[in-house]
């Protein structure tokens, strides 16, 4: 069985018949996982747009995120891009999560549409978590507590 970590969403993802599940069970991501995410057709698509997620964009997307200013585009803010970031963003995390998160509350190996589904908050828990478990000498802590560098301690 693959490694694998519960953690808590801080809102939710609400069914259709208003059951809130918070509990995520996820497992490490493999390199199968990363070649079918390349294969999505939607993914495909997204390559040949004219807004590619780029690590520019990710970058002007964070800033303005993070309350900072707008990013300048060729000397002009660029609403289109920004946005088709944040939707490429989620477009992706969506389709990777449907391979690496194995349980949503009673949900069992959930479909990229429950993803697509959440709130921001919950996908920023989902991503948070992810980049935790799959960041070399990163120890995810679960329930919100801070990841801590293999080898050092807890304060």
């Amino acid at each position: 069985m693959p490694y694998t970590e519960e953690f808590e969403l801080p809102i939710g993802y609400e069914d259709k018949n208003g059951n809130v599940h918070k509990t995520c069970v996820m497992r490490r991501v493999t390199n199968q996982d990363l070649i079918r995410l390349s294969q999505e057709p939607e993914m495909r698509e997204l390559a040949k747009s004219p807004h590619k997620l780029n690590l520019t964009m990710i970058k002007n997307l964070e800033q303005v995120i993070a309350g900072e200013e707008a990013p300048k585009i060729g000397g002009d803010f660029d609403p289109i891009a920004t946005i088709m970031t944040r939707a490429a963003t989620a477009l992706m995390n969506s389709i990777l999560f449907a391979h690496v998160v194995l349980k949503v509350g009673s949900i069992e190996n959930p479909k990229r549409n429950i993803f697509q589904e959440m709130y921001p908050d919950d996908l920023d828990a989902i991503e948070d978590h992810y980049t935790k478990m799959n960041t070399p000498n990163v120890k995810p802590k679960a329930g919100g507590e801070k990841a801590v560098p293999l080898g050092q301690s807890v304060n």
